[in-house]
């Protein structure tokens, strides 16, 4: 193992389309002690025949002979790694020029920290200004019910030794909340950098794990519990409170949405008395107009004006 040298980790599954751009987001680096290693999960031809052709000396590119999940690509991945540091990334997602630089360089001035990651933007439509940020600062009891580090974070390689790895058999997904989980249940401390350094790619507005069901996400989150029990139970009080909150959040914004709500029917309605008091006055208006016309055109009218004429004159 290299020190401070830093292993990017990309799996790989049919995104041929995107991996390109990927790679040159991280060869734009400003830190330049880094390798990449490149696990294709057994895509398609067309990936395949990209990835095929692809030729510099800090990318390593492994094929596997069936498709077995991002998990195991990235433990086969880090296995293979030689870098001190570990920075998983997925292939259709991009890193900015400075990532690298000030993620390590936190993790080296603070050795007590093991996770670092930074805030982040899901970007849509193949368009980076096109996007929705995620800046909220990490919190314990939020991630035991809902994953908020995304995959694309740096530790040590040591840390993931420490947690025994991804598990492999977290195919469906999920499996990076899981093993965040891992290490959190050992004492280890997370930093946000306050700062948008990563950007997270959606599909026709779906994120990877949105292709996933409601009830196997459920069964995929009780997996997890499963697998860390004890550790949920030591902080089932924190998951009380984070539960009690997003109650307090939603029936703020239930509040919220009546107001606006209410604001909506008001203007609606002020809307529909000023169309009504414009067909009033057309109305008016129209029958003005008709009323003239026919004054206009009335000889008796006409014999007058002219007589108040002639008696001006």
């Amino acid at each position: 193992m290299l020190e401070n040298k830093i292993s990017v980790i990309i799996p790989c599954f049919n995104h041929g389309k995107y991996i390109e751009e990927t790679i040159t987001s991280v060869l734009n680096q400003t830190y330049a002690n880094f390798e990449i290693l490149i696990v294709d999960d057994h895509s398609e031809f067309e990936t395949i025949q990209i990835l095929k052709k692809i030729e510099n000396p800090k990318i390593k590119i492994y094929f596997l002979e069936k498709n077995s999940g991002p998990a195991f690509c990235r433990n086969y991945a880090i296995e293979r790694s030689t870098g001190e540091y570990i920075l998983p990334l997925d292939a259709d997602d991009l890193i900015e020029p400075t990532f690298m630089e000030k993620t390590r360089n936190h993790l080296v001035k603070n050795p007590t920290v093991e996770i670092v990651y930074t805030q982040f933007c899901l970007f849509f439509n193949n368009n980076k200004n096109d996007n929705q940020k995620y800046e909220k600062p990490f919190q314990l009891k939020e991630i035991l019910i809902e994953n908020m580090i995304p995959c694309t974070a740096l530790f040590r390689k040591s840390s993931w030794e420490k947690a025994g790895g991804y598990k492999n058999d977290f195919t469906l997904g999920l499996e990076d909340h899981e093993f965040w989980i891992s290490l959190l249940e050992l004492n280890s401390t997370v930093y946000q950098i306050p700062e948008v350094l990563f950007y997270y790619r959606k599909h026709n507005s779906l994120g990877r794990n949105d292709g996933i069901n409601k009830l196997d996400i459920n069964r995929i989150k009780e997996k997890i519990v499963g697998h860390h029990s004890k550790f949920y139970l030591e902080n089932i009080n924190l998951i009380f409170s984070s539960i009690q909150d997003l109650k307090e959040t939603t029936f703020n914004d239930k509040i919220l949405i009546n107001q606006r709500s209410l604001e909506v029917s008001s203007l609606t309605n002020q809307l529909n008395e000023t169309i009504e008091r414009k067909k009033e006055l057309e109305e008016k208006y129209s029958n003005l107009k008709v009323q003239y016309e026919k004054i206009r055109f009335n000889p008796m009218i006409n014999f007058l004006i002219k007589i108040r004429n002639l008696t001006k004159g």
